[in-house]
């Protein structure tokens, strides 16, 4: 009776570690494929805040059209509203308004950036505003090579900062660094004195919202006074 259950014991507990052994080998090969997959990511894509994106395309067009969005957290919903309003409408271009991964982890921006320059595939630029959980100003992530800092961020997408001109118009995205909250408004304040003069329309995008506007948001826009009274004062 006694080696019965001997046996029966180590019966399950091969059955239990062939299991694991099993388990573990699947996400290791999905980890191997989803890092094959990450470098072949095209050198052209069309993610990410760079100038050479808008010049491939005719930013002279006054009839254009785009799509904004944000905090889609690289969620299936998110993907699924995307791809349905690429199918709608060919847009110019998209603006992802911050949040469009879960956490600053390099993993989750690997992640979203194979998503969307191998799987998804926009033949419109995607541009992206900078958003809390995108970019970590406050060592969130304890594991220093995961950590995804301002430099990361830039080295994937371009500039938090940047401006570009469609249709007539001047559009410009505002990174906030919140441990200098100060930049962001020297950078918009630039642009527009340099840029903004004779533009039908100008178009700002940033993450946080202004004091006021979204009260159920913890955390407001940094300076917010100073940035609406420059809206204000070139017409934004």
């Amino acid at each position: 009776m006694n080696s019965m259950r001997r046996i029966r014991k180590k019966f399950l507990l091969s059955l239990f570690f062939l299991i694991i052994t099993i388990i573990l080998t699947i996400l290791w090969a999905m980890v191997i494929g989803f890092l094959r997959d990450f470098e072949k990511i095209p050198k052209n894509h069309l993610i990410g805040n760079r100038g050479e994106i808008i010049s491939k395309f005719d930013n002279n067009d006054p009839n254009f059209s785009f799509l904004v969005i944000g905090d889609t957290y690289c969620s299936e919903n998110s993907e699924a509203l995307i791809e349905l309003a690429i199918k709608k409408n060919q847009p110019s271009f998209m603006v992802i308004l911050g949040d469009f991964v879960k956490k600053p982890d390099i993993w989750k921006h690997r992640f979203f950036l194979t998503e969307m320059a191998s799987e998804m595939r926009p033949s419109f630029p995607v541009f992206l505003v900078s958003g809390n959980h995108d970019i970590d100003f406050s060592s969130k992530i304890k594991n220093k090579k995961r950590r995804v800092t301002r430099e990361v961020f830039e080295s994937l997408y371009g500039p938090m900062n940047f401006d570009f001109i469609f249709g007539g118009s001047l559009f410009i995205i505002c990174g906030v660094d919140p441990n200098n909250p100060e930049s962001y408004l020297n950078y918009l304040c630039e642009i527009l004195s340099k840029k903004g003069k004779g533009k039908k329309y100008i178009f700002v995008f940033i993450h946080y919202p202004p004091r006021g506007l979204a009260d159920y948001i913890d955390g407001s826009l940094p300076r917010g006074e100073d940035f609406l009274s420059i809206l204000k004062t070139y017409k934004v």
